[in-house]
């Protein structure tokens, strides 16, 4: 079986929605803000050009009209 490498097809920035609760999975090349609105509450940010293990992955821990990004410990 080959290796599938999602990475390589997805575009740069995109987003995915989750009924009215807003963004619910978001990759983009940067860092997320905070406090902004539109975000569901656990939604995951993966920011495609973090260098460090707290710099890959966030999750809102706020609310959908005031993000609260958290970064997530991952490895290497």
């Amino acid at each position: 079986m080959s290796a599938h490498n999602l990475g390589s097809q997805l575009e740069e920035t995109s987003v995915v929605t989750s009924g009215t609760s807003g963004k619910a999975f978001v990759w983009e090349s940067s860092a997320p803000a905070g406090g902004e609105s539109g975000f569901a509450k656990g939604a995951i940010w993966i920011n495609t050009a973090g260098s460090s293990t707290t710099t890959r992955i966030y999750i809102n821990t706020g609310s959908n009209t005031s993000a609260t990004w958290t970064s997530i410990l991952c490895s290497a």
